[in-house]
C-alpha cells in the first residue's frame, strides 16, 4: 500500500504488485478543475486497488470521494456537493475495441507512461461533476422563490374578458 502518493505512476507495474493507493490530493494542486469549483480548498481522497484482469491488462477500482465547493445553477450561489465517485478502468492498448472493455468498465488509453497520477485523479472528478448542479429542495438564498405558505393572488371571480363586447353583438 502506498501511503504517500507519488506524483508519477507506472500503472503495469503497481498492477502487477497488486497495489492500493490510498491517500489525499489538494483541490489547489488540481489546475483544470478549478474553474468548476467556487472555492479550491480542501481535498479529495483516493482509495484504489490496482490489478490485472484475466487479459493481463492493468485496471483500477476504488473510489474518490470529498466535498467540493460549485456554484448552483439555479440561484447562483456556492453550494457543497458531496463527491463519492466509483472509479473502475481497464488500461487499453492499441488495437483493443470496444468490445474488448468488461462490463462496468470504462477504458483508459494511456499517451506515456509513468502517467501522472493528479491528471488521472482530475479527470475522475471531472467526470463526476454534475451537469447541472442545484441545491436540494429550494434555494437557501433565493429571494424569488414563493414560499410554500405563500397565499396566491385572489382572482376576481368575474374577470374582464376583452370579447365581451363581440359576444353582445352576435346575440343581435
Amino acid at each position: 500500500m502506498l501511503e504517500d502518493l507519488p506524483e508519477f505512476i507506472d500503472l503495469a507495474k503497481l498492477a502487477k504488485q497488486n497495489a492500493t493507493l490510498k491517500g489525499q490530493v489538494k483541490l489547489e494542486q488540481l489546475t483544470r478543475l478549478q474553474t468548476s469549483l467556487c472555492d479550491t480548498q480542501g481535498e479529495i481522497h483516493i482509495d484504489w486497488a490496482l490489478s490485472l484482469d484475466r487479459r493481463y491488462r492493468p485496471i483500477i477500482e476504488g473510489r474518490l470521494t470529498g466535498v467540493l465547493h460549485i456554484e448552483c445553477q439555479r440561484c447562483l450561489q456556492p453550494m457543497q456537493w458531496a463527491m463519492n465517485a466509483h472509479v473502475a478502468l481497464v488500461v487499453f492498448t492499441e488495437g483493443q475495441t470496444e468490445a474488448d472493455i468488461p462490463e462496468g468498465y470504462e477504458a483508459l488509453v494511456l499517451t506515456e507512461s509513468p502517467t501522472s497520477l493528479k491528471h488521472l485523479v482530475e479527470d475522475e472528478i471531472i467526470l463526476a461533476l454534475p451537469i447541472m448542479p442545484v441545491h436540494e429542495g429550494d434555494c437557501p438564498s433565493n429571494n424569488y422563490q414563493l414560499s410554500d405558505t405563500a397565499e396566491q393572488d385572489e382572482l376576481p371571480e368575474e374577470r374582464y374578458n376583452p370579447f365581451q363586447v363581440l359576444e353582445k353583438l352576435k346575440k343581435h
